[in-house]
C-alpha cells in the first residue's frame, strides 16, 4: 500500500509539472482565447433567457386565442338567439362555424355547403298597365318593401 502511494505521488509530480510547463507555454494563448469562452457562457446564459420568453409568449398566445374563440363562440350564440326570436322566414339557417383565422386547428380545406336560396318574383316594369294592373302592383309594392323593411342587418 506505502508501494502505491509513492508510485500515485511520483505519478500526480510529473502531472503536475506538465500542467506548469503548458499553462506558462500556453499563457498567451489562454488570455487570448478567455474573451471567446467568457463570450460564449454569455450568449448561452442570453439564449436560455430568450427561450424562456418565447416560452412565456408562446403560453400568453395561446390563452388570448382560447378568449377570442371563446367571445366568438358566445358572439355567435348571441346572434342566433338574436335570430331565433325574430322568426322571419328570411333569415337563411347557415352550418355553424369553422374556426377562424388564428385557431389550433391545422391548415384543411373546408367546403362550404351550396345554400338554397328563394328566388324573388320577377317584376314587369313595362308601360302598358291597365288600372287594375297599377293598382295591383303598388299593392305587391307595398308588401315587398315591408317585407325588405322588416329584414335587419346585424
Amino acid at each position: 500500500s506505502e508501494r502505491t502511494h509513492e508510485e500515485k505521488s511520483k505519478l500526480y509530480q510529473e502531472y503536475e509539472q506538465k500542467r506548469v510547463a503548458l499553462q506558462r507555454s500556453l499563457k498567451r494563448l489562454i488570455t487570448k482565447s478567455k474573451p471567446y469562452f467568457d463570450a460564449k457562457e454569455y450568449a448561452e446564459y442570453e439564449l436560455q433567457n430568450q427561450k424562456l420568453r418565447i416560452e412565456a409568449v408562446q403560453k400568453a398566445i395561446s390563452q388570448a386565442k382560447r378568449m377570442y374563440r371563446t367571445a366568438l363562440n358566445n358572439l355567435e350564440r348571441i346572434s342566433e338567439e338574436i335570430h331565433l326570436k325574430r322568426n322571419n322566414p328570411l333569415v337563411i339557417k347557415l352550418p355553424p362555424r369553422e374556426p377562424g383565422v388564428g385557431s389550433d386547428k391545422p391548415d384543411e380545406f373546408i367546403e362550404m355547403p351550396d345554400l338554397e336560396l328563394t328566388e324573388f318574383p320577377k317584376i314587369d316594369i313595362s308601360d302598358e298597365s291597365t288600372d287594375d294592373e297599377d293598382e295591383s302592383r303598388k299593392s305587391h309594392d307595398e308588401t315587398l318593401s315591408n317585407s325588405i323593411s322588416s329584414v335587419s342587418i346585424d
